[in-house]
């Protein structure tokens, strides 16, 4: 699910190597301005390590995240309506 949802592009942390440390920290440039992405790493701080399953899957299925309300613009949620409760589960996990 990793792989074929292409989280790397966007959450990698730049400079670090390894496309699986997801500190994000990248910026895209867009007509609504410039976006940095968010760290969704495990870290409960910083990541998403303190968010609940159901709460993984409402970011990914209607793009509102906890606590900061609507991922759009930058976040392509409608990309992600497909994967089933199981996928977007072990995605998280």
């Amino acid at each position: 699910m990793f792989l074929a949802g292409d989280c790397a592009t966007c959450h990698a942390s730049p400079g670090k190597g390894d496309d699986k440390l997801l500190g994000g920290g990248r910026s895209l440039d867009t007509a609504f301005g410039t976006f940095h992405m968010p760290n969704i790493s495990p870290d409960k701080q910083d990541g998403i390590g303190g968010w609940s399953l159901e709460q993984f899957i409402v970011a990914m299925r209607e793009g509102v995240l906890p606590d900061k309300g609507n991922a759009y613009p930058a976040f392509p949620y409608t990309s992600y309506q497909r994967p089933t409760a199981n996928d977007l589960r072990d995605l998280f996990a």
